[in-house]
């Protein structure tokens, strides 16, 4: 009978039976157990990143490239697969076309539950796919739809996965959790089309249908950012609150970040700030949160931030960090806040290292990552003038002062360095004569310490040894009198003579090197009149630097407006007085109109024939253009763009910027060497002069110009290849010259005129490139193919008429050309050139 109930060929009610009660309880369950292991690993090992919108399903998808047939890489899934794979295989009774075994479409549903969490989504999704074909009566039927359109929205399928699940909830009685299931992925399908109204509708029907007290936190919580999403802070909180509500039955992580997210949308122009700090500091102390002490100290300290609470706010930005959180977003934004709390305080260079961390915790791919190499580069150039308006202040200073205010001032300095000495060397003896205590009670071996011990603490050697040294540590060396605690009756003396006398000031000799000596600072301060004058230019030059970037880089108005006040009272050269009260002008305009208006006065008066005189006079008005307003040298500078005079026309430019510093022209004169750059030196160059151009004036129309071109890359230049075109290409043939050898190409290309009128070759025509800065190139354009140039080339080199001697001229595509000028890769051009020649010959 036993034999007989194994076929899997006979329809009897023994033979249906066994082999359900085997695939059920023996292959399935241990699938299933397998199955349900992997899954709750995968869950756990899920980091959730709550300051996006959290995902319905907690699946890491790798973003390399999966093939169908790879084989599992989780053991537990590649189990589950396995026992799903033998059930069908050695349980299956399909007899005349009909499955009698009622377990295979489970034995189905595990096999593509296994592949969907082993990310092989494409054969999850033909499990599924067969288990609605093959058993359309299951009862599995709808759990198997939910799966495959769960399985459409993995392969971005979002569309079909919305038909087919609303189609469900119409046509189908669905159970409970069927119906929060269908629900809950149509909300994560109308997610990723970001249709986030449409998705909140579906998210809240499964929020408030689950019986899962796991899942509802989760619904909840994401509930709650898809109304934040939407600006309804108030119908979040609501969301938040609900999970609080479930108190015990709710995760800790979601009730920890809803009380988190409450905290970020308090009201501080009308909430209760007591209450706020209040339940911020309850959830500070409470042991079930210290999981999420990272966030909760940002949310602190961005209270505190709020109240201008700045010293407590630094604090909790650091115990943010020093919880070693993993979160790289919330290191990004405790780095930030501090390093800006360093810039306002002008303590620049720690600024720096701040911004430094939060570049390296930043995606490098993301406009926000360029934002912020950009206001570190910014800070380079603070840092510089800063540091060098600080140092030459102070030399220019110390010049100014009398001999005898001099010695004293470095008197009170090198008294400050032997002050020092003297405290390391007591610190450094007191930590010897410990070490050594400590040395002494650790070398007591176990036959001495056994001898000494007794039950009177004063015969144990070792205890007494560990006391002398606790009693050194506390109070120091302390003389033995009546009242040895008193401050008054200081420590004794110690043995060592030279520190005895180091202490008390009578051993000179330790102090006997030239940096004790007065003269050896006295010596360095320059005396020569011209020496102090070129320093107090460099000073003047950086005052007005930093005047322009705290105004232009950072809108930092009172700063900026500081520095240039400095600048005028330094007495600067001419050049920058005007410019530097215009742009004074400008910056009190924003934060001082009162102020604005003397400025404006002072320069009309006093600067009556200036530029920017005229500018105020009549804002919207033309200028006359001179021969030497910016204007006119601008045209006269573009002339030499046109003439590919590009080397010379950089030095002009240059000029150009420091003649007319604070003219609103700079930026175009900036604009137009970031173009001479791309020719000279290729792409690389002029994306930096757009990067400097962009930070250096945000403002003007070529800075925006910069950074919108910047921002939207250069999608319509030919890529850093060279791939040959067989049909339809058109050649160009290179005559390379040295760059100043004017010359000679115009002679020859005389004589390549004359050739091609006396030859009728009417479609040739001849231009000059400039290639970079030692190479020019004078080109023929118009040939059909690489043979027809390199005969042209010949002819010229051959015929009594030409006689020309052309030094290895070049063979190109038209489009390899636009390549190599933008690149300035013309070696690279030339390999995949001499490879072509190699192929054909071969």
């Amino acid at each position: 009978m036993f034999a007989g109930a194994c076929s899997t060929k006979k329809d009897a009610f023994l033979n249906r039976n066994f082999h359900a009660l085997t695939t059920k309880y023996n292959v399935l369950y241990n699938g299933k157990t397998a199955f349900d292991e992997g899954r709750l690993n995968i869950v756990e090992a899920y980091e959730d990143n709550f300051w996006d919108i959290l995902p319905i399903e907690r699946l890491q998808v790798s973003e390399e490239i999966l093939f169908p047939n790879r084989q599992p890489k989780n053991k537990n899934f590649e189990l589950a697969e396995e026992k799903a794979t033998k059930a069908i295989q050695k349980h299956s009774m399909n007899i005349a076309g009909n499955e009698k075994n009622p377990q295979m479409d489970e034995a189905f549903l595990l096999l593509g539950k296994a592949r969907y969490f082993d990310q092989r989504f494409v054969p999850a999704q033909e499990a599924f796919n067969y288990i609605l074909y093959k058993y359309p009566q299951s009862d599995k039927i709808a759990e198997a739809k939910i799966w495959r359109e769960k399985t459409n929205i993995r392969l971005e399928n979002e569309q079909i996965a919305i038909k087919n699940l609303e189609r469900l909830l119409k046509q189908n009685e669905l159970n409970r959790q069927d119906y929060v299931d269908a629900n809950a992925f149509l909300g994560q399908a109308y997610i990723k089309l970001n249709k986030i109204d449409t998705a909140t509708a579906y998210l809240k029907e499964a929020a408030f249908t689950t019986k899962n007290h796991y899942d509802k936190s989760r619904y909840l919580f994401i509930l709650g950012q898809l109304y934040e999403n939407q600006q309804q802070l108030d119908s979040a909180d609501m969301a938040f609150r609900e999970i609080l509500r479930m108190k015990r039955k709710a995760p800790r992580m979601y009730w920890a970040h809803a009380q988190i997210k409450l905290a970020e949308h308090f009201d501080y122009a009308k909430g209760n700030d007591v209450e706020n700090l209040k339940a911020l500091t309850k959830l500070e102390e409470n042991r079930e949160a210290r999981p999420y002490l990272d966030k909760i100290f940002y949310r602190i300290a961005e209270f505190h931030r709020q109240h201008d609470s700045l010293s407590l706010a630094e604090k909790y930005y650091n115990k943010s960090l020093q919880e070693e959180t993993p979160d790289k977003y919330l290191k990004v934004l405790d780095y930030q806040m501090l390093g800006n709390f360093r810039f306002d305080q002008a303590e620049y260079l720690q600024a720096g290292l701040y911004f430094d961390s939060t570049l390296v915790n930043m995606d490098q791919k993301t406009l926000a990552y360029f934002r912020m190499k950009r206001k570190r580069d910014n800070l380079e150039d603070v840092i510089k003038f800063e540091a060098s308006a600080q140092v030459n202040d102070s030399i220019l200073n110390l010049t100014s002062l009398s001999e005898d205010d001099r010695k004293e001032i470095f008197q009170s300095l090198i008294d400050s360095l032997k002050a020092k000495v003297i405290a390391e060397q007591k610190a450094a003896k007191e930590s010897e004569n410990i070490a050594l205590d400590r040395e002494s009670f650790l070398g007591l071996d176990n036959q001495n310490r056994q001898a000494a011990s007794s039950s009177f603490q004063f015969y144990d050697q070792t205890v007494m040894a560990q006391q002398r040294m606790d009693f050194r540590v506390k109070w120091g060396n302390r003389n033995l009198s009546d009242n040895w605690r008193w401050k008054d009756r200081g420590a004794f003396q110690p043995q060592d003579k030279n520190l005895q006398a180091s202490q008390t000031g009578e051993n000179e000799n330790n102090f006997s090197g030239e940096i004790y000596q007065v003269s050896y600072y006295t010596d360095k301060i320059p005396t020569d009149p011209h020496v102090i004058d070129s320093i107090g230019k460099t000073r003047n030059e950086a005052y007005y630097q930093l005047g322009l970037i705290y105004k232009e880089r950072f809108k930092a108005y009172p700063v900026a407006a500081d520095r240039l006040e400095i600048l005028l009272t330094n007495e600067p050269e001419q050049k920058y007085v005007v410019p530097a009260k215009y742009n004074l002008y400008q910056i009190y305009r924003e934060i001082n109109p009162a102020k604005a208006e003397d400025i404006r006065k002072d320069i009309l008066v006093n600067h009556p024939d200036s530029r920017f005189a005229e500018i105020l006079k009549n804002p919207n008005a033309v200028l006359s253009a001179n021969a030497d307003s910016p204007e006119s040298v601008y045209n006269k500078l573009y002339e030499f763009y046109k003439n590919q005079d590009f080397v010379s026309l950089e030095t002009r430019l240059n000029k150009a910027s420091l003649n007319y510093i604070g003219d609103d022209m700079v930026p175009k004169f900036q604009l137009l060497k970031a173009r001479t750059l791309a020719r000279l030196d290729g792409l690389e160059a002029y994306q930096k002069s757009l990067e400097n151009l962009s930070v250096d004036y945000p403002n003007s129309p070529e800075g925006k110009e910069a950074a919108q071109l910047l921002t939207k890359g250069f999608g319509d230049i030919p890529k850093n290849e060279f791939a040959f075109d067989t049909i339809q290409a058109t050649w160009k043939t290179l005559i390379p010259f040295k760059l100043g050898d004017s010359l000679l190409l115009k002679k020859q290309k005389e004589i390549i005129l004359k050739a091609i009128d006396t030859l009728r070759y009417d479609y040739l025509f001849v231009t000059e490139d400039v290639y970079d800065r030692n190479t020019q190139f004078l080109v023929i354009h118009g040939f059909n193919r690489p043979t027809a140039a390199q005969g042209f080339t010949e002819l010229l080199q051959v015929n009594k008429d030409f006689k020309l001697r052309l030094q290895n001229p070049i063979y190109i595509q038209s489009k390899h050309y636009e390549v190599i000028q933008i690149y300035k890769n013309l070696e690279a051009y030339l390999r995949e050139f001499d490879k072509l020649l190699f192929t054909a010959k071969n």
